[in-house]
């Protein structure tokens, strides 16, 4: 036989175990391993092992043991907890304990088959359902339960640990609302409505009382919507429907900032004036304090003219988008025609250059990409 074995084809299954091979790291996708997530949460905000020591309450020594995929898991739930570090996969849950027995039972594995599969022994999985235990075990214990588990996306993490039905659940502020009110005027219909939300208006759609916003006709001069998060698309969709067909004389739409989908770049944006806002809001929710939005904000309008575009940029703090179609308003909220202002040719330079060199600007802790064209100085001038 010589020197040579025979060698076995059957592909290895994934693991989210480290390797300490600096060769396998670099084959390996980051997103595939649970430390490596967490070391690359760190990174992201831009926290060095000490300063994350102190904010978890555990020693440097300790971060650095964990980030090799060793020691307590205590240790672990200290640093996702400072970070903020949540989950996919692992359902909402009071614990990260809770949330891996909940998912040990969603699978359908009883105590033994998980630890056949994992090689464990019952007793080290009931300690780490109870809280305990080593992080080796627990890499172990979520390459069967949870194999695809990664990090939650830094904007939800601080609504992820509530139920869909809850997120969704979050209302504009009064004071910004009275901005609205003065703005457009008086609101005809709410089609998103929910009986603790502030908005006033002569006409609500409530899921409760068998209304169905995103089928049910609107009608009237002015909507206001804030829709449901998981579904802005189709939202946004039915508001450009409703006001394409004249049902509704002006449309107003809360949303967050995501203008990367082919849909609102291609049907969206042609047709709609965008207001982004300088400042982030605090939603209101059921039974809670309002709590600041972890995204930023825009308004998406249909139909507004430019009295109303001009009261809204004296109100609320924010800039247009570039005009599309139609008529553009000045920062002082004068008409102007397109092409004389400065600022909307500045953002215009941004939006239609052929040049793609991102433009990114920290909004809060998480930075973003504001716009796609060429690097500007202070005074909106290419560099």
């Amino acid at each position: 036989m010589g020197t040579y074995a025979h060698r076995n084809t059957t592909p290895a299954a994934p693991s989210i175990v480290p390797s300490n091979s600096p060769r396998s790291q670099r084959r390996r996708s980051p997103r595939s391993n649970f430390i490596d997530e967490l070391v690359i949460a760190r990174e992201a905000e831009h926290r060095s092992v000490p300063n994350l020591a102190k904010m978890a309450g555990v020693t440097p020594a300790a971060i650095r043991k964990l980030e090799a995929g060793k020691g307590p898991v205590t240790t672990l739930v200290a640093v996702m907890r400072a970070l903020p570090f949540q989950p996919t996969v692992l359902a909402p849950a009071a614990s990260f304990a809770e949330q891996l027995r909940a998912r040990r039972g969603k699978v359908g594995l009883s105590l033994d088959d998980v630890a056949t599969k994992a090689s464990l022994s019952p007793e080290a999985i009931i300690e780490l359902e109870n809280g305990g235990g080593s992080v080796e075990n627990l890499l172990r214990l979520l390459s069967v339960i949870a194999p695809k588990v990664k990090r939650r996306a830094p904007e939800r993490v601080y609504w992820g640990a509530e139920k869909k039905a809850e997120r969704d659940s979050r209302f504009s502020p009064p004071d910004f609302m009275q901005s609205i009110y003065v703005s457009f005027g008086p609101v005809d219909i709410d089609p998103c409505a929910h009986r603790a939300s502030p908005v006033i208006a002569n006409r609500y759609l409530l899921l409760d009382q068998g209304d169905d916003g995103l089928n049910d006709p609107w009608s009237g001069r002015l909507a206001y919507v804030n829709p449901p998060y998981s579904a802005v698309l189709d939202w946004l969709d039915k508001a450009h429907d409703e006001w394409a067909t004249g049902n509704v004389t002006t449309i107003v739409c809360l949303v967050p900032v995501r203008v990367d989908s082919p849909r609102f770049q291609d049907f969206i944006k042609p047709k709609a004036d965008l207001y982004f806002l300088r400042r982030r809001l605090r939603f209101g929710k059921e039974g809670g304090k309002p709590e600041q939005t972890p995204h930023s904000l825009m308004l998406v309008i249909f139909g507004a003219t430019a009295r109303q575009k001009a009261h809204l940029a004296s109100l609320v703090r924010g800039f247009w988008a570039p005009a599309n179609d139609h008529q553009s308003v000045s920062a002082s909220g004068n008409a102007v025609a397109a092409g004389t202002d400065p600022w909307v040719r500045t953002v215009e330079s941004r939006f239609n250059s052929t040049s793609c060199a991102p433009i990114v600007r920290r909004n809060g802790r998480y930075p973003i990409r504001a716009f796609c064209g060429p690097s500007l100085n202070r005074r909106g001038e290419a560099r």
